[in-house]
């Protein structure tokens, strides 16, 4: 097939209808009722890897968002209290007809990775969620150029990273401080030895954890909690298309970016809003 060819059919499909919600969201996902333990909570967040659920009541009317972080910060009492006592405010929803698009742009202004999709036919009430890896999962369907260019040619790659000798409470300053779910873990010889997640820190068994991370007298090393230690790693020189594909693969949200000629040199790290916003204009 002619390059010509395989161009036409990529512009073709940049070109159809914009995307909406309910070519991408999962109706898989339950949300938690208003009553039940905090410890499901974490035990659901833990096995799908999510960054919040959605809170209803009975009737499936959306009352409220439950975040991992906020979690960690309560971690002690998880197994008393209820989700009710610690309900955040949901900043937005969707509509299975809302161009994704739109969503999308939001989700990454508000650092957002879980939004409700409401059922407009039935009262507004829960019917799925729409994550980032929702929507990763579309553009990585999309035949279009702006997927096979190289990382180095189109995404700027930032390095922000942490000791492995560092205290846990440094380097979850520095996640919140830059928004991060995730962060590079070097040795003293800046060699890449993990990634330090807020999975992690959720799954972590150190009693008082939510005191630990704002204590910055605290000696507990990021060495002591990382999990994440064999990494698949990638280079500049990959395909972004590779990128999203290894990450939908593994359902991780964030991969390593090393030299080509040395595996150990961390040159950053490339994330799912990353990736989102450079081919959100395909959606």
């Amino acid at each position: 097939m002619s390059r010509k060819l395989i161009n036409f059919k990529r512009e073709e499909s940049y070109n159809r209808k914009p995307y909406k919600v309910n070519e991408a969201y999962d109706k898989t996902i339950k949300p938690l009722f208003y009553d039940e333990l905090l410890l499901k909570a974490k035990t659901i967040l833990k096995s799908k890897g999510l960054r919040g659920l959605i809170i209803t009541e009975y009737d499936y009317k959306v009352i409220g968002y439950i975040s991992r972080i906020k979690l960690i910060k309560i971690a002690p009492n998880c197994s008393t209290m209820l989700v009710k006592d610690v309900i955040e405010k949901i900043s937005m929803t969707a509509r299975e007809e809302d161009e994704l698009k739109d969503i999308a742009e939001e989700m990454i202004k508000k650092n957002i990775d879980c939004v409700p999709v409401l059922d407009e036919k039935n009262g507004m009430k829960y019917k799925g969620i729409i994550t980032l890896e929702n929507i990763l999962n579309v553009l990585s369907k999309i035949n279009n150029d702006l997927l096979y260019n190289k990382i180095k040619d189109k995404i700027d790659v930032k390095k922000i990273y942490c000791r492995n000798s560092d205290t846990l409470a440094y380097a979850w300053k520095k996640m919140i401080d830059n928004s991060l779910t995730g962060i590079l873990v070097l040795d003293e010889e800046d060699n890449l030895i993990g990634i330090l997640t807020q999975h992690d820190v959720l799954s972590v068994k150190i009693p008082n954890i939510h005191i630990v991370l704002d204590d910055s007298n605290s000696s507990i090393p990021v060495s002591s909690v990382m999990m994440t230690k064999n990494l698949v790693k990638m280079t500049k020189n990959n395909l972004i298309i590779d990128v999203i594909k290894i990450m939908l693969k593994h359902k991780i949200g964030r991969l390593p970016i090393v030299d080509e000629n040395n595996p150990n040199k961390a040159l950053g790290m490339i994330d799912k809003q990353t990736l989102i916003q450079y081919l959100i204009n395909l959606l």
